[in-house]
């Protein structure tokens, strides 16, 4: 007997947890956690290993809180706590800085539970600020990966899904079995108030 599935759950890391006033960067080590999942800079995990610009910092700050791995082809990881498959929506991504803009470029790849992995490349428009980009693919990976080469980049808004996890048939068939019990108790009660 299959199971029915739970819900999908919607979740957009915006990093706006870490927006400071200053006109430098904030360095927050080699790892962000933000609800289920964690970034994890797999390069390096020293104080330095990810930064965020922060608001006055016009050179580097596109508008809203970002982040950026702070190393020369340091890779990026994105997966669930707790290991479970999840779905990448969408990212937004941005050429490092205001006065750096060059071709840039940034090839993800998703890992599935079996090993198996999917590609998908973002070529950035040369213009300064973020843009959204979509993922096609990306569904039920367990992790994804990125590397910071050059030109550089900066990301935000990334959208995930945590994807639906199939009941046990044991639950499917108790919630059956309770709910045809409840009916019938409520028949029996019927019958004994005629």
């Amino acid at each position: 007997m299959a199971g029915f599935a739970t819900s999908a759950q919607a979740i957009t890391i915006d990093f706006e947890d870490l927006e400071t006033s200053g006109r430098s960067f904030d360095f927050i080590g080699g790892t962000y956690s933000y609800d289920d999942f964690t970034l994890t800079n797999l390069t390096s995990s020293t104080t330095t290993a990810f930064a965020v610009p922060e608001s006055s910092n016009t050179r580097y700050n596109t508008g809203s809180t970002s982040i950026l791995n702070n190393r020369v082809n340091g890779v990026t990881e994105l997966a669930a706590n707790d290991g479970s498959a999840f779905d990448l929506q969408s990212i937004d991504l941005s050429e490092l800085a205001s006065n750096r803009i060059g071709d840039t470029s940034v090839t993800f790849t998703g890992t599935y539970e079996n090993g198996a992995t999917v590609q998908q490349t973002f070529d950035l428009d040369g213009v300064w600020g973020m843009e959204t980009f979509y993922f096609a693919g990306f569904d039920s990976v367990v992790s994804v990966t990125w590397t910071q080469t050059a030109d550089y980049h900066q990301f935000d808004n990334i959208s995930v899904e945590i994807s639906p996890v199939p009941l046990p048939a044991s639950s499917v068939l108790l919630g059956s079995v309770l709910g045809a019990g409840a009916f019938a108790s409520r028949r029996r009660r019927r019958k004994g108030a005629g």
